[in-house]
């Protein structure tokens, strides 16, 4: 049976311990269904090698896969046709490719980290889109006064892209990272620049700012995709934390994503041979709640397919979390 459109692929039950995964997929050919079963390995492998734009979301793994093309959502496909107008899926991979070569020249050549992000295309998908709070910030953004919303970290831009097709108010929107290979990448990507794109985009690095800085205590939202985990301690963290409660106003909120463990732990990553910290769930959640935060909502989501196979002593998950700044006289 040859299936060349993969609807939804429903987590059906998993038994980490006989390290079997089975996974009901639904093929838009005959709209039936077959009940597969394949080792965690080989999962993880097909999802790495073939499929971009898999999701987890309400218990649902969802491909939604252009018949045509391996590596390009639906949603992803959606975004560049709307906002840059490319309309046809080889000229969108194409495109994709060559963005993602740019980036990995550039970041050797100076000696940089090429991000799991640029290598697995995550930087050119619509990645927040799929979060719990996502539709909430786009309410916030037609409800709130001055609703300044600033992506740290933002790299290409592409999250902030979606937010702006998605009726967030142009004039409030603001990206920055640390490197200016990425907001100029962006540019690129979404075949716009500086003049013609309404967002705000500048390079900057939270760890200089003080209290000083002109965005404090101005921003309404804070998101921060991708980023705590990249942070090599738990001190890194927290000081990074403390720096966005300078940019909130009082009320504001933070949201974001990044991978979290089950306990805070530094360990070898075979594959770059090189230390990762991961900190656990709880101590994160507790440390947003010291730095002021209340109202604290966190989802996890597994990490088929983006794990190496190293043996750990620990699980790591993806996590999206969700927070309201009230800070008391301690916090101030």
């Amino acid at each position: 049976m040859h299936i060349n459109h993969v609807c939804i692929l429903k987590l059906q039950a998993v038994d980490f311990r006989c390290r079997k995964l089975y996974i009901i997929i639904r093929a838009s050919i005959n709209e039936n269904y077959m009940l597969m079963s394949h080792t965690i390995e080989a999962y993880q492998t097909a999802i790495t090698n073939n499929f971009l734009g898999c999701i987890w979301h309400s218990g649902n793994l969802t491909f939604n896969m252009a018949a045509n093309s391996s590596i390009i959502s639906r949603e992803t496909f959606q975004l560049y046709k709307n906002y840059s107008g490319i309309d046809n899926y080889h000229d969108l991979e194409t495109h994709l490719n060559k963005i993602k070569k740019k980036l990995e020249v550039v970041n050797e050549h100076e000696g940089k980290t090429n991000y799991r992000c640029i290598q697995r295309y995550k930087f050119a998908c619509p990645r927040m889109y799929h979060r719990f709070f996502y539709k909430e910030l786009i309410e916030l953004g037609g409800k709130l006064e001055a609703p300044y919303l600033l992506d740290v970290g933002c790299c290409t831009g592409t999250d902030i892209r979606k937010l702006l097709l998605d009726g967030y108010p142009k004039q409030y929107l603001i990206g920055m990272d640390i490197e200016q290979c990425y907001i100029d990448s962006g540019y690129a990507l979404f075949k716009d620049n500086p003049t013609t794109c309404p967002i705000r985009f500048f390079v900057d690095d939270i760890f200089t700012f003080d209290k000083t800085h002109f965005l404090c205590g101005t921003i309404a939202i804070v998101h921060a995709g991708s980023v705590f985990h990249l942070l090599d301690s738990n001190e890194k963290s927290k000081q990074f934390l403390q720096h966005i409660t300078w940019l909130l106003r009082p009320g504001g909120i933070l949201v974001g994503g990044h991978v979290c463990a089950d306990q805070s732990i530094q360990y070898l990553r075979q594959s770059t041979n090189s230390l990762k910290y991961y900190m656990g769930i709880e101590q994160f959640e507790h440390m947003l709640s010291q730095e002021g935060f209340t109202n604290i909502r966190i989802e996890t989501q597994p990490r088929l397919g983006e794990e190496e196979n190293d043996l750990h002593d620990f699980t790591a998950f993806w996590i999206s979390f969700y927070g309201e700044y009230r800070p008391s006289s301690t916090n101030i």
